[in-house]
């Protein structure tokens, strides 16, 4: 008895919460989606559905093509900017109609569309350009968000001075790069330390055992450490320690020039 009395209050309780919220939520989705109907571009893209286009043949080589150019000038910048030729999306266009009324009449709009970028690509190339930017327009901003988001974490008051390209990269492997744990940085630690421009530290070089006076001297700075040969065999031999000595006598030269040592102290070194 107990369990039904419950049960019942609940019953009675969840219908009274649905009577507001279903209403509330149907106000939220009108409110979000206000001009899906007006709006040129979402109202424009629906000739991309195949069950839209007439049965006509006649009308079916005009329909469409004011709808197209409409979408050629609202991308147009995007097209241009990745190589599409806009001047040749609307000869594709007439052909690429033909085709599925040809070959895919009757198949699902996601089934002829997924076989047109899949098989068919190199046919049309233009117009299934800006097919798929037409398909994929985002019906919310939640990822624009998150990418904001991400930005704010790389481009921090300590790192104010990234390169566009930098961050574009950055952004990149946040959102689509692999996990911290599948990641293996082999590669990219290789890369790093054989580009840039201005050299690594030593210990982030590959080492080689040296010869000569830089051999005495690493012996009695370090006289159990490994050496690494170079992986490379075309490329020369480069003796670390021999480059260190160098730098360190033209520090040592520059510093004399700048400072000469004072009269006191010669004559106690001598």
């Amino acid at each position: 008895v107990v369990l039904t009395s419950d049960l019942t209050v609940a019953e009675t309780y969840l219908s009274r919460e649905r009577q507001q919220v279903i209403p509330k939520l149907n106000e939220c989705l009108r409110q979000r989606f206000y001009n899906f109907g007006s709006d040129p571009v979402l109202s424009n893209a629906s000739i991309f559905d195949p069950e839209n286009w007439p049965d006509d043949p006649v009308h079916l080589a005009n329909y469409g093509a004011e709808e197209l150019n409409s979408l050629i000038d609202h991308f147009e910048p995007m097209l241009e900017c990745h190589g599409c030729q806009t001047s040749a999306i609307l000869d594709e266009w007439q052909s690429l109609k033909q085709n599925v009324v040809k070959h895919h009449q009757g198949q699902a709009y996601r089934e002829v569309w997924r076989l047109m970028f899949c098989k068919k690509e190199y046919r049309f190339p233009n117009i299934l350009h800006l097919a798929a930017i037409v398909l994929v327009l985002p019906l919310s901003n939640a990822a624009l968000e998150r990418a904001f988001s991400t930005v704010h974490r790389i481009l921090t008051d300590w790192r104010r001075c990234l390169k566009t390209e930098t961050i574009d990269t950055l952004l990149l492997l946040s959102i689509d790069g692999p996990s911290v744990g599948e990641f293996k940085p082999d590669d990219s630690i290789d890369h790093w330390l054989v580009s840039g421009k201005r050299s690594r530290r030593p210990s982030s070089k590959p080492r080689v055992k040296p010869t000569g006076a830089a051999s005495k001297f690493a012996t009695q700075e370090s006289p159990d450490a490994n050496y690494l040969p170079v992986s490379s065999d075309d490329e020369p031999e480069v003796h670390i320690f021999q480059e260190f000595d160098k730098d360190n006598d033209s520090d040592n030269e520059r510093r004399q020039q700048r400072f000469p040592p004072d009269i006191d102290d010669m004559a106690s070194a001598s």
